[in-house]
């Protein structure tokens, strides 16, 4: 999404490459979740504390 990925050594990372906006970080993660949920019937919780005005 927009330079935001998953990282290939840990899939708990998401990779920024430089380009990524914190809407791409967003979708990224909302399109793993629901895909996971979809196709293996787990609903996947954040472990991630957002920091900043953008994240709120």
């Amino acid at each position: 999404e927009g330079g935001a990925k998953i990282s290939e050594e840990h899939a708990n990372f998401i990779i920024n490459d430089g380009g990524a906006t914190y809407e791409n970080v967003k979708k990224l993660i909302r399109n793993v979740r629901r895909d996971v949920s979809e196709k293996q019937g787990v609903r996947l919780e954040e472990e991630i504390r957002y920091l900043g005005d953008l994240w709120q």
